[in-house]
């Protein structure tokens, strides 16, 4: 028993993660302006098409 064990790391289970999501260096109050300036954008140009 003279010799150490060796600690070993559990394996993940599964697919491996592909979606990895980068951090914005925002405020939330910026991420949800910026959501409805884009949406009113879209909205705009939908409305255009159909007049």
């Amino acid at each position: 028993m003279s010799e150490k064990k060796k600690q070993e790391t559990k394996r993940p289970r599964g697919r491996p993660v592909k979606n990895i999501i980068e951090p914005i260096d925002a405020t939330p109050e910026e991420i949800a302006k910026a959501i409805c300036l884009l949406a009113d954008k879209k909205l705009s140009e939908k409305r255009k098409i159909k007049t």
